[in-house]
């Protein structure tokens, strides 16, 4: 997730010609914290401070603003509707060229945000904080008691959805939120969660190596069990998973230590390393 340092300046993009990331200078000195795509021609970029950048017409342009806190994390919901999630219950809605500050209900420092839609949305943070938005308002979920700070959010669709957090904390979404959790190894920090498919899910921790999460269709699952298995891809790195994102057999993790691993469909295997910390 979100908890390494990473030297500002730097954006890696992946260029398919020669295939391999990139640097691409942004003009900030701020470390960089967030971004999220929503397609090959728009995104969003945060960090510390209130940095925000958009791309479009094939460069990044900076939006600048008064704030000062850091922005962590980021969801594009269209290319008029940005949601940042930040540091001490920081909540911003960026549309029509402005930026909105909404009403929270904790001063927790956030860690991630996925919105569904421009009206159906989940935060999530430090000290098991769960936020989800209804009637154009963040309100706090407590549909489980867990108190270990929460790293990562996904959702595969409105039904299917799972948060990653330490102390081998797995939140699954099955109207409504429930403990997934499975007792290996409880000093396990997930750091990032990635669901593939309905019958494939990816976790990554500061403890080894993204998992692969078979479950048969079955997304209430037991661990271990006769419903799953977990498979580990194995690396060198013990600060494996900041971020992992794989679609249809493809994808990529990225590492704290700035090692970027490439998934082949059936495992992770070391791609490239780069002289700065990864966090997304």
């Amino acid at each position: 997730m979100k908890t390494l340092s990473l030297f500002a300046l730097i954006l890696f993009s992946l260029s398919l010609r020669s295939q391999a990331w990139i640097e691409e200078n942004i003009n900030t000195t701020q470390n960089l914290n967030d971004v999220f795509f929503l397609n090959s021609d728009n995104g969003v970029l945060v960090g510390d401070s209130g940095t925000l950048f958009k791309f479009y017409d094939q460069t990044w342009h900076e939006i600048n603003n008064e704030v000062t806190e850091n922005f962590i994390a980021v969801h594009m919901v269209d290319t008029n509707n940005v949601w940042i999630a930040g540091q001490n219950g920081l909540i911003i809605h960026y549309k029509d060229d402005s930026l909105i500050n909404y009403a929270s209900p904790t001063s927790y420092n956030f860690t991630d945000i996925f919105m569904l839609d421009d009206t159906n949305g989940w935060i999530i943070g430090e000290e098991g904080t769960i936020l989800q938005f209804v009637n154009d308002e963040w309100i706090i979920n407590n549909d489980v008691d867990v108190s270990t700070d929460l790293k990562q959010i996904d959702f595969f669709n409105d039904t299917i959805g799972l948060i990653a957090g330490s102390l081998h904390t797995i939140l699954e979404y099955n109207d409504g939120w429930q403990d997934a959790s499975f007792p290996y190894g409880k000093t396990v920090l997930y750091t990032s969660v990635c669901i593939a498919d309905t019958n494939h899910y990816f976790f990554g921790n500061f403890q080894g190596l993204p998992g692969n999460i078979v479950t048969n269709g079955i997304v209430s699952w037991e661990f271990p069990g006769s419903n799953g298995t977990y498979v580990y891809s194995n690396h060198e790195n013990s600060n494996i998973g900041n971020a992992i994102k794989v679609r249809n057999d493809k994808g990529w993790a990225i590492c704290g230590s700035g090692d970027v691993l490439r998934y082949n469909g059936s495992t992770f295997e070391f791609f490239q390393e780069i002289n700065s910390g990864l966090r997304s």
